[in-house]
């Protein structure tokens, strides 16, 4: 793990995103993409605090407990998530899918900036990452200063905004299966109110009250070799 701090470290608690700086956490298995990381946690103006993870199994199957206490810190609006889609060269141990985080994440509540980087270019890969809570979804030939672009635009708009946004787009439902528990996320479409005219925005979570939610103790959804995420993604009836 690399990580560091470039500014003095503030008292816990939550933050307003006038009171902090930005908070980076990236995470990729390839060490190419990681030395790239560096790069964007200098280029992004702001940064306060960086770390860069998925060398190991271990770092990129504790991604969610990071973010979420990175959230509990220093506020999610301050917080700026860069996943791989697919972290899998451990030696056999497993593999961690970026959009399998995200989606424990926004189980979780966490309403911070969360990307998704991928080589795949198929519109499914995309789409699947779009439905477990990505605000954006990039290919990773995209240059530093464009990722930086992508940051920088996004957090010209709150929290709430993006969540309205990746409400229109996840439509449909997607199922997430862990070992022991079944979680489904339904995202349900802007409905008109009756008395203002206005979309009310809404998402619902269905979960078994006999499983427990996903919380900053519980690890990412790895597991040794499964099927791709893409194959469980389901329509909507």
């Amino acid at each position: 793990m690399i990580s560091a701090s470039v500014a003095p470290s503030r008292k816990r608690g939550i933050k307003p995103l006038s009171e902090g700086g930005i908070v980076l956490i990236c995470a990729d298995d390839d060490a190419i993409i990681r030395l790239g990381y560096l790069g964007l946690a200098r280029r992004l103006e702001g940064v306060k605090e960086y770390k860069i993870l998925g060398k190991t199994y271990e770092e990129a199957n504790s991604l969610v407990s990071k973010v979420l206490d990175a959230a509990e810190e220093h506020g999610e609006e301050n917080v700026v998530c860069v996943f791989d889609l697919h972290m899998e060269n451990y030696d056999g141990q497993g593999e961690v899918l970026g959009s399998d985080v995200v989606c424990d994440l926004r189980i979780a509540g966490f309403n911070g900036l969360a990307i998704i980087r991928t080589g795949n270019e198929d519109d499914m890969s995309k789409d699947m990452c779009r439905r477990a809570g990505a605000d954006e979804v990039l290919n990773k030939r995209m240059s530093c200063g464009q990722v930086v672009d992508v940051i920088i635009r996004n957090r010209g708009t709150s929290s709430q905004e993006r969540r309205n946004k990746r409400t229109k787009v996840s439509l449909l439902s997607i199922q997430c299966h862990d070992h022991d528990r079944d979680v489904v996320v339904v995202s349900i479409p802007p409905i008109p109110d009756s008395n203002t005219g206005k979309e009310n925005m809404s998402t619902a979570v269905d979960m078994p009250t006999n499983q427990a939610a996903v919380t900053r103790d519980s690890p990412s959804r790895a597991k040794p070799p499964r099927e791709h995420a893409a194959e469980r993604v389901q329509p909507a009836h």
